[in-house]
């Protein structure tokens, strides 16, 4: 899958055809030839969410559970970690 970049220049002549083809795949906006921004299809949107959701649930169920086992070196940095990006 070829990855798309366009202008804001070009996004703001043909919204409506980009829009009509987020389904297929995400389109990268660039501003003075540095991608800024991606849009996507709102149910990708939500899949990735939903995905993220999962992981997390299944991180916390693994650190949990190591935990029962009296942890060790790798959770301790696991959990450092995960604190570290739910303060961000």
């Amino acid at each position: 899958m070829a990855i798309r970049i366009k202008s804001v220049q070009e996004l703001k002549r043909h919204l409506n055809r980009y829009l009509d083809t987020l389904q297929n795949r995400p389109l990268f906006v660039a501003k003075n030839k540095l991608v800024k921004a991606v849009l996507l299809d709102i149910a990708d949107y939500y899949s990735i969410l939903d995905e993220l959701e999962d992981l997390h649930g299944l991180l916390q169920n693994l650190l949990n559970f190591d935990r029962s086992l009296a942890g060790d070196g790798v959770t301790n940095r696991l959990s450092a970690l995960m604190l570290t990006k739910e303060g961000d």
